[in-house]
């Protein structure tokens, strides 16, 4: 019984990933520009990563079993020891319309722009 529980639950949070919209992010910083799509996982751990020069930005979108879906965009910027270190995050719902954000790297002064929206 236990195992027919899990199946079934199993397949429940597959097909709730599947049926959650697929989720658009265009980045473009320093005149260069990449669009990133997200599919949706069962859980936070995963995620696309994309690197733009100092920045590596990380997309995420999380659909677990019964709960409502969410996007993460992380953006992480190298800093003096060559390290990245985030220094932005945000946490999109349905329709996961970022509006148009810009993230400026403290040390340098660059910026990072991202738009998020899922697709039709």
């Amino acid at each position: 019984m236990r195992v027919f529980l899990f199946g079934c639950l199993f397949l429940l949070s597959s097909c709730w990933a599947l049926a959650a919209p697929k989720v658009s992010c265009t980045l473009e910083h320093n005149g260069e520009e990449s669009t990133v799509v997200t599919p949706a996982e069962a859980d936070a751990l995963g995620g696309v990563w994309q690197e733009m020069d100092l920045f590596r930005v990380r997309l995420l979108q999380a659909a677990p079993a019964g709960r409502r879906a969410w996007v993460l965009v992380e953006v992480h910027a190298k800093a003096a020891d060559d390290d990245f270190r985030i220094i932005t995050a945000q946490k999109l719902y349905a329709p996961f319309a970022s509006g148009l954000v810009e993230v400026v790297e403290p040390g340098l002064g660059r910026s990072l722009r991202y738009e998020c929206g899922a697709l039709k």
